[in-house]
């Protein structure tokens, strides 16, 4: 039997791997799959790179910097598994059986998916020490649109997100450099190439690693809430077991008082 197990770079991501692995020590014959999913290449990146092959390279690349740790984790462990990059976007990834398990923000479309929370989670803003903006507070991005960013590629809901809400502000917003990983992302803040906004359980590893800063942004759309999905009537009991691993609740994932799940 086999377990796909989602990586996205996060700690959670790694416990999720950590209670496969545990199942497969308490007997269970299986063989683990560590599966990222990139996204697309953009409009952008096909006209200026004119090479198909290069950016699946580039992706393929990202996708395994991510899956790093959970692959150390993987080879300790002494268990067979494989692992996989795919390119494409999360919700048809499931839909078309590529993934069995996907975890994407509430605000994505789902397509008919079975949803359920997963946990609440905030964007924050990344910075470099010594940043003006490095303080304690939250802040409004509004007060960091005179900066240069460092984003995700074209696409990303992330990016969409940032420039609605500069649109809104009637701001432009300074895209300096676009890239496919939030690890990438933080290694240019770090060598001062502009700043970030990330989601925080996802970047507080990067941040720490990187002697990054970090801060809350005070806007409402910061807050948000991710969802684990299957198909509809997914009955493997495994992918099960999964699932109710990751949606079980805990202090560290419930949302905060006064916002809804």
């Amino acid at each position: 039997m086999k377990i796909l197990v989602p990586i996205d770079g996060s700690e959670l991501a790694l416990q999720a791997l950590q209670h496969a692995l545990a199942l497969a020590r308490a007997g269970l014959a299986v063989e683990l799959v560590l599966a990222n999913v990139q996204e697309p290449a953009s409009a952008y990146e096909m006209l200026t790179l004119h090479d198909p092959e290069a950016l699946a390279e580039v992706a393929v690349g990202a996708g395994r910097d991510l899956m790093a740790p959970a692959v150390k984790l993987a080879d300790e462990s002494g268990l067979p598994y494989a692992e996989t990059v795919v390119v494409g976007d999360v919700v048809p990834a499931l839909l078309e059986g590529v993934a069995d398990i996907g975890v994407f923000a509430d605000a994505v479309d789902p397509r008919g998916l079975e949803c359920h929370f997963f946990r609440h989670d905030e964007l924050v803003l990344v910075l470099p020490a010594g940043h003006r903006l490095a303080g304690r507070g939250p802040v409004s991005l509004v007060d960091a649109l005179d900066e240069d960013w460092i984003t995700l590629s074209d696409g990303a809901a992330l990016l969409q997100r940032l420039q609605e809400a500069a649109m809104a502000a009637r701001r432009p917003l300074r895209v300096r450099m676009q890239v496919r990983s939030f690890d990438t992302v933080c290694h240019l803040v770090a060598s001062e190439l502009g700043i970030a906004v990330l989601p925080r359980h996802a970047a507080m590893p990067l941040v720490r690693s990187m002697d990054l800063r970090w801060r809350p942004l005070s806007d409402p759309w910061a807050s948000r809430n991710l969802v684990a999905a299957v198909r509809p009537g997914t009955q493997d009991p495994t992918t099960l077991s999964l699932l109710r691993f990751l949606v079980e609740p805990s202090q560290d994932t419930k949302p905060p008082k006064g916002k809804k799940q």
